[in-house]
């Protein structure tokens, strides 16, 4: 019996330490992140090259974020279904917090709306780069009839 408490003992410290990196990793990345758009954001409107290099490296590192951070989880999924699933305390804490989809926003909705953003700068840095007129059609949208354009589709979508 004693033994059987210390391997669950063992494997709920090493769950905990995989966790606590993936804790310490979220943070390191939403610094970095900010440091990145702080960079891009004090770029002047005409450096051109270093604002699409600044995104890029953004939509680089939001990448491999993404599969550090989803290699983490699977390794705390499989310690905890192969191995902390059968201690009744721990059910009941997974039971406490099932309406929190905390591994969605981790795993998926902060990378891919970071690299959605990224994108949004690239293109936004692009636009302004010389040459760009010839790639991209300029568009003579007011803003009237693109507040018309997203009001019929909220619309559209909460008939």
């Amino acid at each position: 019996m004693e033994d059987n408490k210390f391997n669950f003992d063992f494997k709920w410290d090493v769950f905990k330490h995989i966790d606590s990196i993936r804790e310490g990793r979220t943070n390191f990345f939403l610094i970095a992140e900010a440091m990145m758009v702080a960079g891009y954001m004090a770029l002047s409107s005409t450096e051109y090259f270093l604002r699409i290099t600044v995104g890029i490296l953004g939509l680089i590192y939001t990448a491999s974020w993404f599969f550090v951070n989803l290699r983490q989880s699977n390794r705390l999924d499989h310690l905890a279904k192969n191995n902390l699933l059968y201690n009744e305390f721990l059910l009941e804490v997974v039971k406490a917090g099932k309406g929190i989809p905390g591994i969605l926003i981790m795993n998926y909705v902060l990378p891919l709306s970071t690299t959605a953003f990224w994108i949004i700068l690239l293109i936004k840095a692009w636009i302004g780069f010389p040459g760009s007129a010839e790639v991209l059609p300029q568009t003579n949208i007011s803003i009237q009839t693109l507040h018309e354009i997203l009001r019929s589709h909220v619309l559209f979508f909460n008939s």
